[in-house]
């Protein structure tokens, strides 16, 4: 994969080659790679990067109010959005962010799986069908008053569990993926388990899975070897930010915005008889501290 992104120095997007292993860090200092930014370059966060608590994140005060993306419930007859409360604060001001698809097709397999996930609360998830994609608009309000817009000076968003079902690769199904756009910087795990294509169409940037996703009593026996992934079993999707195993993270991108109330992804799903969740956390768990 290109360590520099610009266009005449990757030929190819969708079959980037491979990149060499990573250097160790040294003490102190995260493994990562960070797409974006001034220098635009993977390599390791520099020691002295301090880290800032954000005042955003889902935490046990977070709850949902009226969900219903879309339209297509499982609150039929609420806003067609999903509306995640006390998010934070910020200069004072408690937040809360609305995820809508603003008139955009949208269709979920199981809509009553949108909200937080379901054990821990510390996560969003939005359902999505096989075979679909859906635009969806992540905005930063007023708790008290959903109508006016917060611009943050900064913050970073979390997605995660990019995989697939199958297999590894191209033959998979139920490959997750996503369209990022209007950010900073992008952080990955120095071990990522996700493709990236970036400098599409002026700086957005694809995610997707690479590597096949078991649920724990499905796992292969350990003769049986996947393809590029580094774990034979999967460790399940995550339930927070601040407790995710080495594979869980290898499978996640963290994502910086600045000066901004809001930001657009793109979601798809291939072909698959069941349907997928979505998993993102409004935090850091990849930058290891630096900012760009």
């Amino acid at each position: 994969m290109c360590e520099v992104f610009a266009p005449e120095e990757c030929a190819v997007w969708d079959v980037p080659p491979s990149p060499p292993p990573a250097a160790a860090p040294p003490p102190g200092a995260a493994a990562m790679r960070r797409y974006g930014g001034k220098n635009a370059q993977g390599g390791t966060v520099n020691p002295r990067c301090v880290w800032t608590p954000s005042e955003l994140g889902f935490t046990g005060r977070t709850y949902v109010g009226h969900n219903n993306l879309g339209g297509a419930g499982p609150k039929f007859g609420a806003k067609p959005e999903i509306q995640f409360r006390e998010v934070g604060t910020y200069k004072g001001k408690k937040l809360d962010l609305i995820v809508s698809n603003d008139g955009m097709p949208y269709t979920p397999r199981k809509s009553v799986r949108n909200g937080l996930e379901p054990v821990a609360g510390l996560l969003g998830q939005i359902n999505l069908a096989g075979q679909t994609n859906a635009r969806l608009t992540f905005t930063i309000v007023e708790h008290n008053d959903n109508s006016k817009e917060v611009v943050v000076d900064e913050f970073l968003f979390t997605f995660l569990d990019f995989d697939q079902s199958g297999s590894d690769g191209d033959f998979g199904a139920g490959r997750e993926s996503a369209v990022l756009e209007g950010f900073t910087a992008a952080y990955f795990s120095a071990g990522s388990e996700v493709e990236t294509d970036y400098n599409l169409n002026g700086g957005r940037m694809r995610v997707r899975g690479f590597s096949v996703g078991y649920e724990k009593g499905q796992c292969p026996s350990a003769a049986f070897k996947l393809g590029q992934t580094a774990t034979q079993c999967d460790d399940g999707n995550p339930k927070s930010l601040s407790a995710m195993t080495e594979q869980q993270k290898n499978r996640a991108v963290s994502v910086l915005y600045k000066n901004t109330a809001k930001f657009a992804v793109a979601f798809a799903i291939s072909a698959s008889p069941k349907g997928r969740n979505l998993l993102f956390g409004l935090g850091d768990t990849l930058s290891g501290g630096c900012r760009v």
